[in-house]
């Protein structure tokens, strides 16, 4: 959230460099802690399983994301 709250606040591209760099980091400790979820909470042999299963729910996310905001541009438009 923080990261794309710097979207909104940002007006020039080379200041949105700060954020992104927390991309990398995010992603890190999502699969990481989807990767240990998935260890504590399956049978042996199902880990690899649930993993594809949680990642798949987070790009789900994603989706709905995208097209969410994506409305809400076309209501409210773009900023100047």
């Amino acid at each position: 959230a923080i990261r794309f709250s710097g979207y909104v606040v940002v007006s020039s591209g080379w200041l949105l460099l700060p954020f992104e760099v927390a991309h990398g980091y995010v992603f890190a400790v999502a699969y990481t802690v989807i990767a240990i979820l998935a260890e504590e909470t399956t049978d042996d042999g199902l880990q690899a399983s649930m993993v594809g299963l949680l990642n798949s729910c987070t790009q789900a996310g994603r989706i709905a994301a995208v097209a969410g905001w994506g409305l809400v541009i076309e209501r409210v438009g773009m900023r100047p």
